[in-house]
């Protein structure tokens, strides 16, 4: 507990200070968004032991690091295609130390992973100046479920989600942090709202029936994302991806969740606006 309460107290005044220069400066936020897909990558392929299988590890992390980037120019078929091409290449010349469970399971992970992460750039581009309002309500939909899950979990929660994977996870607590993260992204919007586009001089209007049923739906995405991933450390026996965050694990152990709420915060988007 001493260990997650550093990491929160080094943390929470990082990401502030991430979506202060974010608002002044977008393009950080693209950068950060390669390197989290980037070092997300090289968890997942190390916890499957292949890390040191550089003939599939290094064009990996490298094409979750320039996902975002490709995204933006245009090029995203012709690099898949490479990549594709480039992964079954190495399975075939180096098939005595990659086979074809490896080439999938990387490749597979790392279109997920990358695709997932950077789904939100298509939103960012249609308006430079929404980049910080979007990218927190990915964050925050994910985290508030999750935090709103943990409290109301250890409140009222008596029957096990899915004991096998995540045995602290219950039904109570997965439906309290569903209810908490709506609500708090209401707030989350009404500081954009007041606060946050005045200063910016944004000229946007935050949605909050839309708000209010896109993180509704995030939220419970969310825990779909966060149980995905759990299931795959027990396939491998892993307690956490990394440990770069004491007390927390790894990227992909903070991410897990996001990765799966950032592409469905872009489609429901596209029907239900955030801002107008």
């Amino acid at each position: 507990m001493i260990a997650r309460l550093l990491t929160a107290f080094i943390g929470i005044p990082a990401i502030l200070l991430l979506l202060f220069l974010g608002t002044k400066f977008p393009f950080i936020i693209d950068i950060v968004l390669s390197l989290a897909s980037a070092m997300c990558v090289a968890e997942v392929i190390h916890t499957g032991g292949m890390l040191k299988k550089y003939y599939i590890s290094i064009p990996s992390i490298l094409f979750g690091l320039s996902i975002p980037y490709v995204i933006m120019s245009g090029f995203l078929a012709e690099v898949i295609f490479v990549y594709f091409i480039l992964m079954f290449a190495c399975m075939i010349f180096f098939h005595q130390k990659v086979n074809f469970s490896n080439a999938c399971i990387s490749f597979c992970f790392t279109l997920i992973i990358s695709f997932g992460l950077s789904s939100l750039i298509p939103l960012f581009m249609n308006d430079r100046k929404l980049t910080v309002y979007y990218f927190v309500v990915g964050l925050a939909s994910t985290w508030l479920a999750d935090s709103g899950a943990l409290f109301a979990g250890m409140l009222f929660g008596k029957h096990k989600l899915c004991p096998t994977i995540s045995p602290k996870k219950t039904v109570e607590g997965a439906i309290g942090g569903v209810i908490c993260c709506t609500l708090f992204m209401l707030i989350t919007g009404l500081i954009f709202d007041k606060a946050v586009f005045p200063n910016c001089e944004i000229s946007a209007n935050v949605n909050y029936i839309n708000l209010s049923i896109v993180s509704f739906v995030c939220a419970g995405v969310s825990i779909i994302g966060d149980l995905t991933f759990s299931l795959i450390k027990r396939n491998y026996n892993a307690k956490d991806y990394g440990n770069i965050f004491p007390g927390h694990g790894g990227f992909l152990d903070r991410l897990d969740g996001v990765i799966f709420t950032f592409p469905t915060l872009y489609i429901l988007s596209e029907y239900l606006p955030l801002v107008k």
